[in-house]
């Protein structure tokens, strides 16, 4: 049962690690992690081990073995969740009707503008300026900056 528990450690490790290179800058990455095959690699091997961790797991205890596959399964299904174009679309919305009550005498724009500069400071202002211009509202602004957030931020 310990080394289960160890397995499991090792992968939910894994995977954290995965996901802090991938967060991380090209160029701030280690070497191997600058491909989509090495951070592929690395969500492969510990999803591994987090599976091998659960059959280890099994043999010993049926039911911890099924409560530790349902909680795996409600972890991967909110880090889903968290990462969809909905969910960030809606706490951008959010922020906006925040911003909107306590500056009700401020155009939308300039609201809309305020967040992304908020969110995003290394964008810069022009930036922030030309999304708002070509968007519009807020609802399609969302969808820019869900679209963009994708591509910098994630990584392969």
């Amino acid at each position: 049962m310990i080394v289960a528990l160890a397995v499991l450690a090792s992968g939910s490790l894994a995977l954290l690690l995965r996901e802090h290179f991938a967060s991380r800058r090209a160029w701030d990455r280690p070497t191997w992690a600058r491909s989509a095959r090495g951070l592929g690699a690395l969500r492969a091997a510990g999803w591994a081990l987090l599976v091998g961790g659960t059959a280890l797991l099994a043999r010993a205890s049926a039911v911890g073995a099924i409560v530790t596959a349902a909680i795996l399964l409600a972890a991967s299904a909110w880090t889903r969740w968290v990462g969809s174009a909905a969910y960030l679309a809606r706490g951008l919305r959010r922020e906006v009707e925040r911003l909107r009550r306590e500056h009700p005498d401020r155009d939308e724009r300039e609201l809309l503008r305020d967040v992304i500069r908020a969110r995003h400071p290394r964008w810069g202002e022009d930036l922030a300026d030309q999304i708002v211009v070509e968007q519009g509202d807020a609802r399609r602004v969302a969808e820019m900056l869900v679209r963009m957030e994708r591509r910098v931020g994630r990584g392969p």
